[in-house]
């Protein structure tokens, strides 16, 4: 089946992971503007509402003050002053009751938010009219508002029930003292206000899903609308000192308005869920459409992923079935992007390995060849160390001492030489091997050469590869003495830079242009050997440094690591040490 993702560049199949990236950006760009639209919207909202609150209060406030008014008129009026201190009978007292019942008549009927007049008196008279009554002073005393009234001249009454010819009433009231000159109060006259005329001054005939509260002294007197009187809100007006402002709270936005020197309030309460009910129907369209694009995107991402996906798992199986002696996994070979690319080079590699494989197997049989001709070569060691052992014998049966004693040392370095096989030893076996080097050299030079070794205790049971020293004290001995009678070697031992340094020093010849170790077969080999265990066994840190000067003598300074044990390994060079 044809596929054109063998042909799609790889790079381009993430073209919708960065889709569903730009519509995950799109979603907060959207949300990012939605929280700042509704910040503006909320701004505007409350600076407009403020501006028709702070009409409406002049409204509502100069329909009240006009209230006020009308009791003091009412108030002061000399015939209810005269009504409330007659003496007279009966009759004249109903006379004067029925004008000043005629009067609050023509009061009522000048303004029709007012329901009805109370006047509170000591001793009231029969009246006609139910919309005008007249009480006794005692059930004022009793009333729940009475205690509002009796501190001040004048107070307004929250929103109550009053019971009248036509059943139940609700209504607002203002209670003012009548209060003739230099003489005290008789009468209490109160004006009952309509509440829902009230209402609708506030919220209108259609009414609203805003809440109003009409305020006095902090006290709620009337509200309209979705109004909530809670305590938090109460207590929030009450504490508040601003005439105007704005304030969230719970669930909803506070605006009120009141004036200079005045005792009124009106707050508009707005509910979060009018304010933001368009923009949230404008953030659900656009989360709506922001959702269908990612299950878009999504919808392409798996369809992509799948064509990206099966080539990586196609190379996953034949590099996890790879084997030198299995079957190999046949790839496609039609696919030119970088899939194809990394199917070629696992091919090339597979083939690479196999070839390097065969040649790794070609090299173990040499050198298995290799370990059994090193086995035979040992053969011939151990007969020349036999051989020696016993040209010992004979030198000794005829009285040849020197030659037994050369004989014997000989021998000894022979068994160190060989050492099992092994290509590590201690350095004590090393010193060991160098003594006998020295003593055969005493012997033959009959001391002319003195030798000094100094080689710390504490590395005596450390490791050196073999046969590391014996070289250099070789070329001093046969080269750095040529032509004198006379000379000194030292040997030092020593632990330095957390390894071990051995200094072989002479006063013989030095090393001329002309007369340099590599003419030398044997000494000029061994040091070159020396040199290139030292760098295969330890790397470039550690090494083989020569200082020389013609006619003062030759020191080298052979540095290796201390190596307290080893570990055995089949092959010499994969030695580790610790």
């Amino acid at each position: 089946m044809w596929n054109p993702f063998k042909r799609f560049r790889v790079d381009r199949i993430f073209f919708s992971g960065f889709s569903l990236l730009i519509v995950l950006l799109l979603l907060a760009a959207t949300w990012i503007t939605y929280v700042l639209t509704m910040r503006e919207l909320m701004d505007n909202t409350a600076d407009y509402q403020q501006d028709l609150l702070d009409k409406l209060n002049r409204q509502v406030e100069g329909t009240l003050q006009s209230l006020e008014q009308i009791s003091l008129s009412v108030a002061g009026n000399q015939q209810l002053d005269d009504f409330l201190n007659s003496n007279s009978d009966d009759y004249a007292r109903f006379a004067q009751g029925a004008v000043i019942e005629g009067i609050l008549a023509d009061t009522i009927y000048s303004m029709p938010i007012i329901q009805s007049i109370y006047l509170y008196m000591d001793h009231p008279v029969a009246n006609k009219l139910g919309f005008v009554r007249y009480i006794p002073m005692k059930a004022a005393e009793g009333e729940s508002w009475y205690k509002d009234v009796a501190g001040d001249q004048f107070a307004w009454i929250g929103e109550h029930t009053i019971q009248t010819d036509n059943g139940p009433a609700s209504v607002i009231s203002f209670a003012r003292k009548v209060l003739p000159p230099l003489r005290p109060y008789k009468g209490l006259l109160v004006i009952n206000i309509k509440s829902s005329e009230l209402r609708n001054l506030l919220v209108g005939e259609g009414g609203s899903d805003n809440g109003f509260a009409l305020y006095y002294r902090g006290k709620p007197v009337v509200s309209a609308g979705n109004a909530m009187l809670e305590d938090s809100v109460n207590r929030f007006i009450m504490g508040v000192k601003q005439n105007t402002g704005q304030q969230h709270l719970g669930n909803m936005l506070l605006v009120w308005s009141g004036f200079f020197d005045s005792d009124w309030k009106l707050v508009e309460q707005t509910p979060w869920r009018s304010l933001s009910y368009w923009s949230l129907r404008l953030a659900g369209g656009t989360a709506l459409t922001g959702l269908t694009g990612i299950l878009i995107a999504l919808l392409m991402t798996l369809m992509i992923s799948r064509q990206y996906i099966r080539p990586i798992k196609l190379l996953l199986n034949a590099m996890n079935q790879f084997s030198i002696s299995g079957k190999e996994v046949r790839l496609p070979d039609d696919y030119r992007n970088e899939f194809g690319s990394l199917f070629a080079g696992f091919i090339r590699m597979r083939s690479r390995i196999s070839e390097l494989y065969g040649s790794l197997e070609k090299q173990y049989a040499r050198q298995r060849v290799a370990e059994v001709e090193r086995l035979q070569a040992m053969i011939n060691p151990h007969f020349l160390y036999n051989t020696l052992d016993q040209v010992n014998w004979m030198a000794m049966e005829a009285g040849q001492e020197h030659i037994s004693d050369v004989l014997e040392l000989m021998g000894r370095m022979f068994r160190i030489g060989l050492s099992d096989g092994e290509s590590f030893i201690l350095i004590e076996k090393e010193k060991e091997y160098l003594e006998c080097y020295l003593n055969i050299q005493n012997i033959r030079l009959k001391g002319k050469i003195a030798f000094e070794m100094n080689i710390a205790e504490s590395l005596l049971h450390t490791y050196i590869p073999k046969l590391t020293l014996q070289p250099f004290l070789e070329n001093a001995v046969r080269h750095g003495f040529h032509g004198r009678p006379s000379g000194v070697v030292r040997i030092v031992g020593e632990e330095k830079d957390g390894g071990v340094l051995f200094t072989i020093a002479d006063n013989g010849i030095g090393i001329r242009q002309q007369n340099k170790p590599a003419r030398f077969k044997t000494g000029g080999y061994g040091i070159r050997n020396v040199k290139e265990r030292i760098a295969a066994y330890f790397g470039p840190r550690y090494g083989v440094d020569i200082v020389s000067e013609a006619g003062q003598g030759t020191t080298v300074h052979v540095f290796i690591p201390k190596i307290a044990s080893l570990r055995r390994e089949d092959d010499v060079q994969n030695r580790a040490y610790r």
